[in-house]
């Protein structure tokens, strides 16, 4: 058997080939708008590490207080902050909408993760702020990337695992 040459920009055989078999992630998928492409999550991985494992932490600790939280809900709680850090005008009301329709454990997922990922860029008079608008343009893409990483994780694990795979595999990393 002969294969393919091995660039996938000159070789979309061996793209699709790769991409079955979840090496890269497939750039028309749904996790994220266009702008997303796998380059991009691989930087902010390697740039802000610190920030996603402060997220993962916070995500583990709702799953520690409560042990029926299901990867579903934390995709939930992840695609609101991605809508969130997109949306430059995103206030309280906005977020109070959407956390409206959101089942409850999403809500506390939402906000702990948000609230640990805002951390490091808000100063003390600001910590108590519902919304991101008091968040500048930099820490919003930053935060927006950060999350688009977390998304792209969780739903690669939930379809690798099942209903807590996510949870569970990130579970054994945080002591």
């Amino acid at each position: 058997m002969i294969m393919p040459k091995k660039n996938p920009k000159r070789n979309p055989e061996h793209l699709a080939r790769m991409t079955r078999k979840g090496y890269i992630p497939p750039q028309n998928s749904e996790s994220f708008p266009a702008q997303y492409p796998t380059r991009l999550l691989h930087k902010t991985l390697e740039h802000h590490m610190d920030i996603l494992q402060n997220m993962e932490f916070a995500a583990i600790q709702i799953y520690r207080l409560h042990p029926d939280l299901v990867d579903v809900d934390v995709i939930h709680a992840y695609n609101a902050l991605f809508a969130a850090y997109s949306d430059p005008l995103f206030d309280s009301e906005k977020e109070r909408k959407m956390l409206e329709i959101l089942p409850e454990t999403a809500c506390a997922m939402y906000d702990v993760v948000r609230q640990m990922g805002e951390w490091r860029f808000v100063d003390d008079d600001d910590r108590t702020k519902a919304g991101t608008s008091h968040l500048s343009g930099d820490a919003r893409k930053i935060l927006k990337d950060c999350v688009a990483c977390l998304l792209d994780s969780a739903k690669f694990w939930h379809a690798r695992n099942g209903s807590t795979g996510y949870l569970e595999y990130v579970d054994q990393f945080i002591h």
